[in-house]
């Protein structure tokens, strides 16, 4: 529509009611059939694509607690922090020659907050599309299990305290990895019906 010349407007005024499947099977169904549309959608709006920006500085220290995460070693974390420390020195700097004199406590809660919010964007990237492959990597490598674990309850939680739902955590967990699961699984096929594996294809990009 945007392509066409037509101005989209967000109205959050209104109710739309859903048809929602309320058994498991038709809910990984659904889930699965609307992962298919990926592979046609991109090779009808092929400039579409998915693009995701990396802050230098942020990426290295969410790099190092991964690090950690798969060696199962304490020795990246120091290194991690003091890349905060010099991020955050520097992002009082800026804020400082804009007229903004903040406290570098402050600043270093919300650049920490900030590597969270980077870390959820990849993981939930990584659950979307790469579910399957990253499940069979942990069985291959056991010491990739943790990060695989800690991705799923960390990106879930993220998710479960946005969305609230009226579940219990648990019960929210599982649904969120059969909805993950099914919805990448047909990425998959219909990127292979297609011919087209481009909707995996991701344009990085430093800020």
């Amino acid at each position: 529509m945007r392509d066409a010349g037509w101005k989209i407007q967000y109205l959050p005024c209104g109710t739309v009611y859903h048809a929602h499947r309320s058994r498991l099977w038709p809910f990984m169904r659904r889930r699965f059939d609307y992962g298919t549309s990926e592979g046609l959608l991109q090779q009808l709006h092929p400039v579409r694509g998915k693009k995701m920006l990396l802050p230098p500085m942020l990426t290295a220290i969410l790099l190092l607690i991964v690090s950690a995460l798969i060696c199962l070693s304490m020795l990246p974390l120091p290194f991690a922090a003091l890349l905060l420390l010099i991020d955050g020195g520097l992002t009082r700097r800026r804020m400082i020659k804009q007229g903004l004199n903040l406290s570098i406590f402050k600043i270093l809660s919300a650049r920490s907050r900030a590597v969270g919010s980077l870390g959820y964007y990849i993981g939930y990237h990584l659950l979307r599309y790469y579910l399957s492959p990253l499940i069979i990597t942990a069985f291959i490598y056991p010491p990739f299990a943790p990060l695989v674990l800690c991705l799923l309850l960390g990106v879930g939680l993220v998710d479960y305290r946005v969305r609230q739902p009226e579940m219990s955590l648990p019960g929210f967990y599982l649904f969120y990895f059969l909805e993950q699961l099914s919805y990448g699984s047909g990425v998959f096929w219909g990127c292979f019906k297609m011919k087209s594996f481009a909707s995996y294809r991701l344009d990085l990009k430093g800020v």
